[in-house]
């Protein structure tokens, strides 16, 4: 049994027992609700919705390990300040609540899909809002479990990070399973879950539409499939200092080549190059976004630099919108090839390494 905690957290009837009985083939019983009834009275004096304090397991298993892992289930009065959301955020950034937070591995929030259009953008605005009061909470914790080993505060602004999984999960309502039955919406529908994935994308959370099946266009996972996957791809065995390393970017860790040359991995020290080459394909297109990060801070300070013919300085033109946000998707989609590369066939693997290869050369 791993000491990690997943926490799936909602409002009620936010579709929590949706997921759990998806993941798990069971949902909760009060019998079973001792673990997550201890965080529940550590983080709150308050009365507690009816789901709040039940707890549940779930196995996870992927080539490396195959885990136990305990889940919190935890709710908030959507309807009132005082026990909403950031009700619930000033409870677990109490002293009392260190424990808890500190026990983490996977946050998985869970909201209803809109029935109609006009409730779309009111949804969207909420979790928008939500989304934003968990990441601060979660940033303000380890901020302070960590600030007396960082001398530059400033700085320590900048690299501060939570390495859990954080999942923000869309369960149908119980009168509509989808946004819109018109085929005809197809195309919107898809447009909108892009929108979703990068509004969200800020605060650290990854959208997943739980009715999506297969993979899409970049052969990512879809679905509840998505779900399995992305809390997979965590390390959930108990006081790894490297637990949840392989979320934290696959920017991260140039220095994984050693002073002999050799490469080591994107995983643990013992991990070995895959034989197809996979691996180092991935650290090629790392080593080039990097590069295009140079290339892009030295144009624009080029151009500052540059004088016109009656020596004064010219005005530095922005990047164009669409490259920079070209630039986003490529390394999220980065990001999901290097947590997945490890359970795909080889084909695909070079399949989706060649394509990133050629959506970074035409950016480049």
């Amino acid at each position: 049994m791993s000491s990690k905690r997943i926490l799936v957290l909602g409002p009620p009837k936010s579709g929590k027992f949706t997921l759990l009985e998806e993941l798990t083939g069971s949902t909760p019983t009060s019998d079973n609700s001792t673990s997550a009834q201890t965080s529940a009275e550590i983080t709150t004096e308050q009365r507690r919705p009816t789901h709040a304090g039940l707890s549940h397991t779930l196995t996870l298993s992927n080539k490396y390990f195959e885990r136990e892992v305990t889940i919190w289930i935890d709710e908030y009065d959507d309807t009132s300040d005082d026990t909403g959301i950031r009700g619930w955020a000033t409870s677990f950034s109490s002293a009392d609540a260190h424990e808890v937070v500190s026990a983490l591995g996977a946050i998985v929030y869970t909201f209803r899909k809109p029935e109609t259009r006009d409730e779309y953008v009111d949804v969207k605005s909420k979790v928008e809002r939500e989304l934003r009061i968990i990441h601060d909470m979660l940033i303000s914790h380890y901020k302070s479990q960590n600030m007396e080993d960082q001398q530059d505060e400033e700085d320590f602004d900048e690299l501060i990070d939570w390495d859990g999984i954080s999942l923000a999960v869309a369960i149908p309502s119980a009168t509509a399973k989808t946004l819109s039955s018109d085929d005809t919406n197809k195309e919107s529908i898809e447009l909108e879950a892009e929108e979703w994935e990068t509004s969200l994308q800020p605060f650290g959370f990854e959208f997943i539409d739980i009715q999506k099946k297969g993979r899409n266009d970049y052969g990512e996972l879809l679905g509840l499939e998505r779900v399995k996957e992305a809390l997979e791809t965590y390390s959930w065995d108990a006081g790894d200092e490297a637990a949840g390393a392989r979320q934290r970017g696959i920017l991260e860790g140039y220095d994984e080549y050693d002073t002999d040359g050799q490469h080591h991995g994107f995983g643990d020290d013992d991990d070995e190059l895959d034989s197809d080459g996979f691996d180092q394909e991935l650290r090629e297109m790392q080593l080039e976004m990097a590069a295009l990060h140079f290339a892009m801070d030295s144009s624009s300070q080029q151009i500052e630099r540059t004088e016109d013919q009656d020596g004064e300085i010219r005005e530095p033109k922005p990047l164009p919108e669409s490259d920079i946000d070209e630039l986003e998707q490529i390394m999220l989609r980065m990001k999901r090839v290097k947590e997945r590369g490890e359970g795909l066939p080889l084909e695909e693997r070079k399949k989706l390494a060649d394509e990133l290869a050629e959506d970074l050369l035409r950016l480049l």
